[in-house]
């Protein structure tokens, strides 16, 4: 089961003007955490999905290596875009936004436009 983008991910905010914290911040921040969560949020933004939508997104450090799976499924879960891709973190700045436009073109925009209007009703 791919679960909903970022889930587990504990997130800290502060003021921009309270600079006496950011150092703190800095410490105790995952880059690869950060990574992951970032490209996860973006495949879901995207999709323009918000919590109620059938999206997961999974990302996870491996070595030097992003992997990412994800997909979008129907409510009634007998359809489903599924995109699993392995990538270097190099290459991974933008990456959740190329998979989202990835399954948007393999049929996922119709898909999110019956999951909107479904859910409107």
């Amino acid at each position: 089961m791919i679960p909903a983008p970022a889930q587990g991910a504990i997130g800290i905010a502060s003021l921009g003007s309270n600079t006496s914290i950011h150092p703190y911040l800095k410490q105790i921040n995952s880059a690869d955490t950060a990574l992951c969560t970032e490209t996860e949020r973006s495949f879901l933004n995207t999709l323009e999905g918000g919590c109620t939508a059938p999206i997961g997104a999974s990302a996870k450090i491996e070595g030097t290596k992003l992997i990412f799976k994800a997909g979008l499924f129907s409510l009634e879960g007998k359809q489903a875009k599924v995109i699993e891709e392995e990538i270097p973190i190099a290459d991974a700045k933008g990456f959740g936004i190329q998979a989202a436009k990835k399954i948007l073109n393999q049929g996922g925009a119709l898909l999110m436009e019956e999951i909107k209007s479904q859910m409107s009703k």
